[in-house]
């Protein structure tokens, strides 16, 4: 029996490049995989992220908004009225007083005031009373966040 070398050598290269040829198409695939898993893993980072900027500024709109109205009550003649606050408050846009935190939306507004803020906390010149006004706007995403605004008021009339 004779046997063509050249041909038999030819058969048995190309049966490796066909077994190589899928295990080539088998990584690619992988390796694709991967990156797309990559690019979607990212993009929910990059969503959840856009969502947590985005109820970051509207919590600090709202407690910016309450502090706002805490400075309308003063400057109204009303800073009597804030004694109500005690221990916490929420102002309404008519600037009534309700005495509990309320929900606005996904977020929980607590305001406090403190009558007798430490030294340090407000050195404000003028006459009467010193309240420290404090804001607190909470939600909940991935985890419980929370945004602070603090302002001290004075009698300055």
């Amino acid at each position: 029996m004779n046997i063509d070398k050249e041909n038999y050598y030819e058969g048995q290269v190309f049966r490796l490049r066909s077994g190589q040829a899928i295990i080539e198409i088998l990584v690619a695939f992988v390796l694709l995989t991967f990156l797309l898993s990559g690019l979607v893993v990212a993009g929910l980072f990059a969503i959840r992220n856009t969502q947590y900027a985005r109820n970051r500024s509207e919590a600090n709109k709202i407690a910016s908004q309450q502090l706002e109205r805490f400075r309308v009550k003063r400057d109204s003649g009303k800073l009597a009225d804030l004694d109500e606050c005690d221990p916490v408050c929420f102002i309404e846009s008519d600037l009534s007083i309700l005495k509990a935190a309320k929900t606005v939306g996904i977020f929980t507004v607590t305001s406090s005031i403190d009558k007798t803020p430490s030294l340090g906390e407000c050195d404000l010149p003028g006459s009467g009373s010193v309240y420290k006004v404090s804001v607190n706007v909470t939600w909940v995403g991935s985890t419980t966040h929370q945004v602070s605004n603090n302002t001290c008021l004075t009698d300055w009339r």
